[in-house]
């Protein structure tokens, strides 16, 4: 038998469910969209990372001196003491040391042109020539 407490409020319970339910429902679509925008958004892109690893190495080669370079590898003076450019298996490294400045590239190459040192590097399919400093 039921509590007089309840009676006259069988429904009260299942009717707050339902509304809890249809704004729950409601608000889905929109929580779905903003999760699939903000996803896109915090996905790791290389070209970002490249053009800070450029900006980091454009400033180390604006001091540097006594440049010389090849297709493979440039080698500098930088803070007095002899640094190379060189691709290390799929990285652009910096030695002495290991700093490095583009990863996941199939082939790094360095071309002249106009007086300016480009860094022509290949990541997939897809082609990318940056100017590095002054020949």
């Amino acid at each position: 038998m039921r509590s007089r407490r309840f009676r006259g409020r069988s429904g009260f319970m299942t009717a707050e469910y339902v509304m809890v339910l249809a704004a729950a429902l409601t608000l889905l679509p929109v929580c779905a969209a903003g999760i699939r925008i903000s996803a896109e958004l915090l996905t790791f892109t290389e070209e970002v990372q490249d053009e800070v690893a450029l900006a980091q190495l454009r400033n180390i080669m604006l001091t540097a001196y006594d440049i010389e370079f090849s297709e493979r590898e440039i080698s500098f003076v930088y803070q007095n003491r002899r640094m190379t450019l060189r691709q290390t298996n799929d990285h652009l490294i910096l030695q002495p040391g290991t700093q490095i400045f583009f990863s996941a590239v199939d082939e790094v190459r360095f071309t002249l042109n106009d007086g300016l040192i480009f860094a022509v590097f290949e990541r997939g399919n897809r082609t990318y020539e940056k100017a590095l400093c002054q020949a």
